[in-house]
């Protein structure tokens, strides 16, 4: 039985993708967001926020922020 490969590189959160998503619409730059996090006891650097915000995880990231508005969350 051969399972398959895991794919390289490591996962990213949703939550956290959500939560930066959910930053930027407030008008939150990159480093505003990172300190942010960090205050609420998230270690990510500025660079790491700009990687969340990349255009191909966008429509999901939408999406999801869709969801929680209309839930009320």
């Amino acid at each position: 039985m051969d399972l398959a490969k895991p794919v390289p590189g490591r996962k990213h959160s949703v939550e956290t993708a959500l939560r930066i998503a959910l930053l930027k619409r407030q008008g939150m730059t990159a480093k505003g967001i990172a300190e942010q996090l960090k205050r609420e006891g998230e270690a990510i650097s500025i660079e790491g926020v700009e990687s969340y915000s990349k255009r191909r995880r966008k429509p999901s990231i939408q999406e999801g922020l869709r969801v929680r508005l209309k839930k009320g969350g």
